[in-house]
């Protein structure tokens, strides 16, 4: 649903609405969303740009993927 509403696939795109979704799974244990959060802070889609959250979002992702991750991907 998160993904729908950042790219306005079936719904109305929303991003806003995208991030608190990605927000939500990401603490109910979905690591890609912890990516994904990340993802918004460092760009600020959807929310006010802060590298600083960024990189505590992609850094917890991280650990939960296994595997190193760049926001400018």
């Amino acid at each position: 649903l998160a993904v729908s509403n950042e790219k306005g696939q079936g719904v109305r795109k929303n991003v806003k609405r995208a991030f608190a979704l990605y927000v939500d799974a990401a603490l109910h244990g979905d690591a890609q969303s912890y990516e994904e959060v990340g993802r918004h802070y460092y760009w600020g889609i959807g929310v006010v740009r802060d590298r600083r959250l960024a990189e505590i979002w992609l850094r917890r992702a991280e650990t939960l993927l296994g595997r190193a991750i760049e926001a400018e991907s």
